[in-house]
């Protein structure tokens, strides 16, 4: 299944109608869209028994992953990739997780990827702005869970 399609829906599920003209327009702009869009880096992660979580390289091509990575995080240095890259891991954690979730460590990096820092300057603020962002909708969603209380 290709990230444009559709997934499988229940067998449960009662027939849906087929979009109209205004929906059939903002399907074909938003696939037009995604299809210009460049695939951020992603890591391939797995769980391990315990807390532990390995990461890897997705594909077999390790240079360029290794730059794709460089790139992401707008520099030549390795160290600084990775070193912002682990960054970027340490924020996206949820209070209490050991280790935070697949998901959440690369929606963390496409983040960091859709702001294209063009320098160290630039990957350090966008990493900041990540752990931010992160910080907000946390303390947003513990303020609408927050029970009222009356003196």
């Amino acid at each position: 299944m290709s990230e444009l399609e559709a997934p499988p829906t229940s067998k449960k599920s009662k027939p849906k109608r087929p979009p109209n003209d205004q929906e059939r327009a903002a399907i074909a702009k938003a696939k037009a869209y995604c299809r210009s869009r460049i695939q951020p880096l992603a890591y391939e992660i797995t769980k391990t028994e315990g807390r532990e979580i390995t990461i890897e390289i997705p594909h077999d091509d390790a240079g360029g992953f290794i730059a794709q990575q460089r790139a992401t995080f707008g520099t030549v240095s390795p160290e600084f990739a990775s070193r912002t890259a682990a960054d970027v891991c340490d924020i996206v954690r949820s209070r209490g997780e050991a280790m935070p979730a697949p998901d959440k460590i690369n929606a963390g990096i496409a983040a960091v990827a859709g702001i294209e820092p063009q320098n160290e300057y630039e990957a350090m603020l966008a990493a900041q702005m990540v752990g931010v962002h992160s910080v907000a909708m946390d303390m947003l969603s513990r303020a609408k869970q927050a029970g009222t209380s009356q003196p």
